[in-house]
């Protein structure tokens, strides 16, 4: 049998601050696409985490994102990411 210790408060603390810079990292270079699934992430872990800087980012990182694809001519795309505004 193996047996996997529970992460602590500590490590997930230290887990999704991690994931957090990430993604603060990919909003700055403006990787908008990228940006958006690293905060949709965070978001996902702990929805409260950061809570009003990762929905600010989170909401101007797809609707940049959406722009980049119009530009390139991808409606389909642009039109399924500015859903979820």
């Amino acid at each position: 049998m193996i047996v996997i210790p529970t992460p602590t408060l500590q490590a997930y603390t230290i887990a999704i601050g991690d994931v957090y810079k990430q993604g603060q990292a990919a909003f700055q270079a403006k990787d908008w696409g990228k940006a958006a699934d690293i905060l949709g992430q965070v978001r996902a872990i702990d929805p409260l985490y950061e809570k009003v800087a990762v929905e600010d980012m989170l909401f101007t990182a797809r609707y940049n994102n959406g722009l980049a694809l119009l530009a390139e001519n991808r409606l389909e795309e642009a039109s399924f990411i500015w859903i979820w505004l």
